[in-house]
């Protein structure tokens, strides 16, 4: 019997009582029902509910734990392909953590073959998804990136991080290493390509990297076994010379909302965080397909990712066909420290996401002067409009700067509908200025 799977059964043995008992704590009791969507709560099986989590995370992932890096990565041959016109082009640099430093690795950057003759560059970060989220359907003309070039003089890239789209993946990665490592990487190929300055622009997570990047975030000198990350006034000073506006869909490094579901999920991260420690990246597909225990459900019926989108938005209906789109296409894979970091922001109640054995962002905002314009959405519980301003925005120490937000939308509801991508044109605007 291989090792991973020995261990899977060791676990879900000895752990069987004990989540038993977490499962029947009234604090998490009906959040983890809900997450689950137990088809009769009423006889919900929380030891069937522990050999299930075990035995998922106990199956590849302990393998790929023990897995030396390599130029190979992580990668996910039977991810689904979609290529509309999106190119996928490999960006490569070397690892600056201490684990891996010093070791290549290969991002993929996606953009569409169009004419960059007299365009200025703009790199967008997503988030937990990849480049397929701004372009979901060109039959249809639900894409982003068409829209901006079809109305804007620039040509759109999208740096997907690592790990997805097929990309490598450094072992235990987290959001300081996309803002210190894959940012940069992506940054120094378009300055070396364009004589113009780079429009950055971030998605979700996307934008906290790129927050991060701007402000400085850094490898720092350390004689403790697991080395800090800090923020460097002269890096972030160098770094925004070669970015001429950077543009923030959502991401507020604070994540203060006053969404219970949410804080009620952070904390069953948080709690889970021994169990998590141990694996290093999480599908969002397989994730989903094991919260489901009902196999006739399917990702877009699913309650575990309802927060992401409105189905209906300024009297415009999701189509099953973009949903479809979205969760087969787009939705990606994480690593688990990226999740344990976001867990812990929300619970931090304001303060944020934490570099590694560092400060937090928040208190790093103020390195950055370039010119930024952040665009928030009314119903997007991970950055509501007014905490986001509160407790995020104001801290860019930019003069330059612009808020706005969009009544009705959600997280994703801006790429889901081509009628939708006009009210990103205000931001779009401002952005192109900034640039000639």
């Amino acid at each position: 019997m291989p090792l991973y799977a020995a261990i899977g059964r060791s676990y879900r043995k000895w752990n069987a009582k004990r989540l038993n008992r977490f499962l029947k704590d009234p604090k998490y009791k009906g959040e983890v029902r809900e997450l689950i969507e137990s088809p009769n709560p009423t006889n919900y099986d929380a030891g069937r509910f522990g050999s299930q989590l075990l035995s998922f995370l106990g199956s590849g992932y302990v393998y790929n734990m023990f897995r030396p890096h390599s130029r190979e990565g992580f990668k996910d041959d039977s991810f689904p392909k979609l290529n509309e016109g999106l190119n996928h082009k490999e960006v490569c640099g070397k690892s600056s953590y201490f684990k891996t430093k010093g070791e290549r690795y290969c991002l993929k950057m996606s953009s569409l073959k169009s004419n960059e003759q007299n365009r200025s560059p703009i790199m967008i970060v997503p988030g937990f998804q990849n480049a397929h989220l701004f372009h979901l359907d060109s039959v249809q003309g639900v894409s982003f990136i068409e829209y901006i070039e079809q109305n804007f003089p620039l040509k759109v890239f999208v740096l997907n991080p690592r790990g997805t789209m097929g990309g490598d993946y450094p072992h235990r990665s987290n959001i300081d290493d996309i803002a210190i490592d894959d940012i940069r990487i992506g940054v120094q190929t378009l300055a070396s390509r364009f004589p113009q300055k780079i429009i950055l622009m971030g998605h979700s997570q996307g934008a906290i990297s790129a927050q991060a990047y701007l402000a400085g975030l850094d490898r720092c000198p350390s004689r403790q076994a697991n080395k800090r990350n800090c923020f460097k006034k002269d890096i972030s000073h160098k770094r925004q010379k070669k970015v001429s506006a950077l543009g923030l869909l959502a991401g507020s490094v604070s994540m203060l909302s006053h969404s219970k579901k949410l804080k009620r999920i952070a904390s069953l991260g948080i709690s889970l965080s021994p169990w998590l420690k141990v694996f290093d990246k999480v599908q969002a597909a397989t994730l989903t397909r094991f919260l489901l225990p009902d196999r006739r459900s399917n990702m877009a019926t699913s309650r575990f990712w309802k927060f992401l989108y409105n189905f209906e938005t300024n009297g415009l209906t999701v189509s099953s066909r973009i949903q479809k789109r979205l969760y087969t296409y787009s939705l990606d894979q994480s690593s688990t420290d990226i999740i344990l970091q976001f867990a812990r922001a929300v619970k931090s109640k304001g303060k944020g996401i934490k570099a590694k054995r560092g400060p937090y962002y928040r208190d790093h905002l103020k390195n950055i002067h370039t010119p930024v314009y952040q665009l928030t959405f009314e119903d997007d519980s991970m950055a509501y409009p007014k905490e986001t301003l509160e407790s995020s925005f104001k801290y860019i120490g930019s003069t330059d700067k612009a808020f706005e937000s969009l009544d009705g939308f959600g997280h994703e509801d801006l790429f889901m509908h081509h009628d939708l991508f006009k009210f990103a044109s205000p931001m779009m605007d401002w952005l192109t200025i900034q640039s000639l």
